[in-house]
């Protein structure tokens, strides 16, 4: 046998040997989502030329693209990480978990089930599939109900999956976002899509009632296109519209405060809490915008009003002085605002990250002067990993007992 031959001999044998392994993990794939629908009956006694009509049904997979990112290192290991943390996210079907990647393999699953269900009425290829028709029809059924019922979770689970990656990665110099598109590929097949959005905003010098200061144009994340943030007439006494500002003090005292690892969701959480703004009080001239970590209230966004334009010059945790838990919990506790620095109240951790939660009485306290939701806010995003805190606390309860006399 020639050189040649023998060349192109193995490389026949290594294509066959991909396409083996491909077609055997679609088997395992397909084996698991029909174990979820509750369809191994009714898979057992599909004919063989289905089943492998099934297995070589090809369907595009969750795509990650990253054209718009220069930094080729950060891109391969955004992908990498995705793919890993998609296939370890799972949506319930049935009271059965099936991994976001095995989804997509449901959802050709669906497909293919519609087009026989399709054909089956089709003259020309009747008679292929006549005799299966109502076995067929159980499936398309089935299938169909399931897409319906789990199509909004799965969305819900593969945008929280990505987005805690990519956030780590967001700054408003230079910072990358998460895009989710549906696009279509050359056979016309919709194709979910993670485009990775490059984030660069430049700072800028404004000049406020104490001179030139840093800041940046607050961006807006939660629409589909990141473009700046205006705050509309008569939002915080502004006759006009205005854009928003935010000083780089008040990121600073934000990180200080919430002093989690992952900044990109605290300056997504910025953008959310300005986009519809909710007035809660005064601090001297400025006004007090609630700062959200998207559905739970952590603090306050100090902005003042400066004619054309609005401007975020600090944060406060919703502890501190001026604001109206502040007020409640000083009451309660006799405490001032120099006892509160000192416990370290002030900050996220002592709450999220510490033993304050498993103290009754003090839960008790806090609870009555609405900050039960910090604790229950821990629970919900699973900050108890002291691995995602800058300085993580550990027994706390027993010292603020002691020094408030409780």
């Amino acid at each position: 046998m020639s050189h040649k031959k023998s060349k192109d001999k193995k490389k026949e044998q290594k294509r066959l040997g991909r396409k083996v392994k491909s077609l055997n993990k679609k088997k395992e794939q397909y084996s698991s989502i029909v174990y979820a629908l509750n369809l191994e009956e009714e898979f057992k006694s599909l004919p063989l030329f289905l089943k492998e009509d099934l297995w070589n049904f090809s369907w595009p997979q969750i795509q990650v693209c990253t054209k718009n990112i220069i930094d080729h290192e950060v891109c391969d290991e955004l992908k990498n990480q995705i793919q890993i943390s998609l296939e370890n996210e799972y949506v319930e079907v049935n009271s059965k978990n099936i991994s976001l990647t095995s989804y997509v393999n449901l959802v050709a699953f669906y497909v293919f089930a519609s087009s026989c269900h399709r054909d089956i009425n089709t003259p020309r290829i009747y008679e292929k599939y006549h005799v299966y028709e109502d076995l067929i029809k159980r499936i398309y059924n089935k299938t169909h109900n399931i897409i319906n019922e789990t199509c909004e979770s799965f969305y819900s689970k593969i945008i929280d999956a990505v987005s805690k990656l990519v956030l780590q990665y967001y700054s408003f110099e230079n910072g990358i976002y998460p895009k989710f598109i549906v696009n279509s590929t050359k056979s016309k097949k919709q194709c979910l899509t993670i485009e990775l959005q490059k984030v660069n905003i430049k700072k800028e010098v404004i000049n406020i009632d104490k001179g030139p200061r840093s800041a940046y144009l607050c961006p807006n994340y939660c629409g589909k296109k990141i473009e700046p943030i205006f705050f509309e007439k008569g939002t915080i006494g502004n006759n006009d519209k205005i854009p928003v500002y935010v000083q780089e003090h008040a990121i600073s005292r934000l990180f200080e405060r919430i002093n989690i690892k992952t900044k990109g969701y605290l300056l997504d959480c910025i953008g959310l809490s300005l986009n519809k703004p909710k007035v809660s009080g005064y601090d001297g001239e400025s006004y007090l915008i609630d700062y959200n970590f998207y559905s739970y209230k952590l603090g306050y966004l100090i902005v003042s009003n400066f004619r054309n334009i609005a401007v975020v010059r600090s944060f406060k945790f919703i502890t501190m002085t001026g604001t109206p838990e502040f007020l409640k919990i000083a009451r309660k506790l006799k405490a001032t605002k120099y006892d509160i620095t000192y416990l370290g109240l002030d900050t996220l951790d002592v709450f999220a990250n510490s033993d304050l939660s498993k103290d009754p009485k003090l839960m008790q306290i806090f609870t009555d002067c609405d900050l039960g939701h910090l604790f229950k806010f821990s629970e919900k995003f699973s900050l108890s990993d002291s691995s995602l805190f800058e300085n993580p606390r550990n027994a706390v309860a027993d010292e603020i007992k002691k020094y408030l006399k409780l």
